[in-house]
């Protein structure tokens, strides 16, 4: 704020005219005498050196500012990159933990998906052996019904054999007995008529 100030009080004793004041000098004192006419050159001169003295000052006033301006907006640039540089770093750390815990979690996914894999192959085996197991054990359990099956025909058919032949062996036995008992009775019936016929006589 100070030098602002310097600088204001400055450019406006710059911009004063201190020609201004080279008549009232002159009529003041001795408006007519060529000595105050050498003191006012004098002053002119003075006051042409105090002006490029202002200047100057001015200049470097002014350039001070402008470098300490400078230096002030290297400072924030340098502080703005400082920072953006630790945002992209701390933004690239991010990237490369969430890629880390992605790929952490994509292994674990594939593990599972390895783990699930294995023990459904597990069980697809496990089923088909059960499966051919309980084909094999219903194909021997078929086998034996089959063969139980053909037993019982030939039991059944040795069986009807049996039973006919018994039965025409029983009947012929019936018509052997009924034939005696036919001729038994024909040999009593003559008996009787021969002895009825003597009992006549």
């Amino acid at each position: 704020m100070l030098p602002n100030m310097v600088i204001a009080f400055k450019q406006a004793s710059l911009d004063f005219d201190f020609k201004l004041l080279k008549p009232l000098y002159w009529a003041e004192f001795c408006p007519f005498s060529s000595e105050w006419g050498k003191l006012g050159i004098k002053y002119d001169q003075r006051l042409a050196g105090m002006r490029g003295s202002m200047e100057l000052d001015i200049q470097t006033t002014e350039e001070h500012e402008l470098r300490k301006e400078n230096r002030h907006l290297m400072e924030t640039v340098s502080a703005l990159r400082e920072k953006m540089e630790s945002l992209q770093f701390a933004e690239k750390q991010k990237i490369q933990t969430a890629v880390a815990e992605v790929n952490i979690e994509v292994e674990q996914l594939k593990e599972t998906v390895s783990a699930l894999r294995e023990r459904l192959e597990g069980l697809q085996m496990e089923k088909q052996s059960a499966v051919q197991r309980a084909v094999s054990s219903a194909n021997d359990e078929i086998l034996q019904l089959k063969n139980a099956i053909g037993a019982l025909r030939d039991q059944i058919a040795a069986t009807k054999i049996r039973h006919a032949s018994e039965k025409q062996k029983t009947k012929l036995e019936h018509m052997n007995e009924i034939k005696q008992l036919h001729e038994t009775v024909q040999g009593l019936r003559d008996e009787m008529e021969v002895r009825n016929g003597k009992g006549k006589k």
